[in-house]
């Protein structure tokens, strides 16, 4: 979880495949997001075997929502 960005990052793994998990898994991100957090979810093979496209992933969500978090910022202080 990175505070600051209100991201969290989640590896799933077998038990998040049967309908049950995925349910519980919406209504926990759903109430994240209600709190402002965002949740990127990557299965456990991805993070396994695909590292780099995973941390590629990771790091494009940050630089995007870094350059909105400044926007926002900058707008909140010519607003004051």
């Amino acid at each position: 979880m990175c505070k600051e960005l209100l991201l969290i990052i989640e590896v799933d793994g077998i038990t998040h495949d049967s309908e049950e998990g995925f349910l519980r898994d919406q209504k926990r991100d759903a109430a994240l997001k209600e709190i402002g957090f965002t949740v990127l979810r990557f299965s456990d093979w991805e993070v396994l075997n695909k590292m780099v496209d995973v941390s590629i992933m990771i790091g494009d969500w940050i630089d995007e929502n870094r350059s909105n978090q400044q926007r926002n910022a900058q707008l909140d202080e010519s607003v004051e």
